[in-house]
């Protein structure tokens, strides 16, 4: 009987050992997984592209300003989305990280990328950053590239799913010709350095400085309605890169400058009442490249 004890004893004794040693390998590397997150949101908070960022007021901008997702943790949707909302732990760090992670989650959102896509587009924000954090290389952040790329799989948090609704509704280009709009722009800027942005085939080039290699700064327009509408997230929500309506508004001080289609032939106010809307500078200018395109083909 005092064997038989002994050797439960023996055999307990065995599984504590072996238990404890799950429970401590299991925290080890949670312990692992938190610190390696929280540098990658420190490395992404030096991401070069908030250096860019320029309100219209002439004051440093405060990061939670441009948080857009405030509140929308409440209703997360997947457990994946919680690597994003964590950053919100390390105040201003986290909160200029999140500018970014946003940013790169509206991208694949409106490009509708792949699980391959999605890493690409992490990898080369998180090179970027690197840039200014050497401690690192990115092959010591695969785990973190991994685990975001599933976010960025999922539907974006409700407050911003809300505001791109928004943006949409009040820019609705679907029936847009933006073959047409681009053949006019394209023509129309001489001897100004221009792109035609692709958001599916140049996923990081609004976070890219476009005068790092060329000492002129670009005037962007989108070829489609996916990129217009990431273009307008980062003009309006982000202010990185100025919008513009007329040659004579290019900044070579800015990253880059945007140039958007006109507004859609809408009849708002007017409509109700039978009345003709007023054209904008934007339609008025857009007249003037096709104009000055018929010119330039005779």
């Amino acid at each position: 009987m005092s064997f038989s004890l002994k050797g439960l004893g023996q055999v307990i004794h065995e599984l504590h050992s072996i238990f404890s040693g799950i429970v401590h390998k299991r925290q080890k590397r949670k312990n692992e997984w938190e610190t390696l997150k929280s540098d990658a949101y420190e490395i992404l908070a030096k991401h070069p592209a908030l250096n860019h960022v320029k309100p219209l007021q002439p004051w440093n901008p405060p990061w939670q300003r441009f948080d857009h997702s405030k509140g929308s943790d409440t209703q997360m949707l997947y457990p994946s989305q919680r690597i994003f909302f964590d950053a919100s732990a390390l105040a201003e760090p986290g909160a200029r990280a999140k500018i970014i992670m946003l940013a790169l989650w509206i991208i694949a959102h409106e490009t509708k990328a792949t699980k391959s896509d999605c890493r690409q587009l992490i990898s080369t924000a998180l090179e970027m950053s690197l840039e200014e954090e050497p401690r690192y290389r990115i092959g010591d952040l695969q785990m973190f590239v991994d685990r975001f790329a599933d976010t960025l799989r999922t539907p974006l948090p409700s407050r911003v799913k809300k505001i791109l609704e928004e943006l949409r509704s009040e820019h609705t280009h679907k029936l847009f010709n933006f073959e047409e709009f681009e053949e006019s722009f394209n023509s129309s800027f001489v001897g100004t350095r221009t792109i035609v942005y692709d958001a599916c085939a140049a996923q990081s080039l609004l976070l890219t400085d476009q005068k790092a290699e060329v000492p002129m700064s670009p005037i962007i327009a989108p070829k489609n309605l996916p990129s217009h509408l990431t273009l307008l997230w980062f003009t309006e929500k982000l202010s990185i890169g100025k919008r513009i309506d007329r040659v004579e508004d290019h900044d070579n001080d800015r990253c880059w400058n945007a140039f958007f289609p006109p507004g859609p032939p809408l009849n708002r106010a007017g409509s109700k009442y039978g009345l003709s809307r007023k054209r904008t500078t934007r339609e008025s200018t857009l007249e003037e490249f096709k104009d000055r395109a018929i010119a330039n083909r005779s």
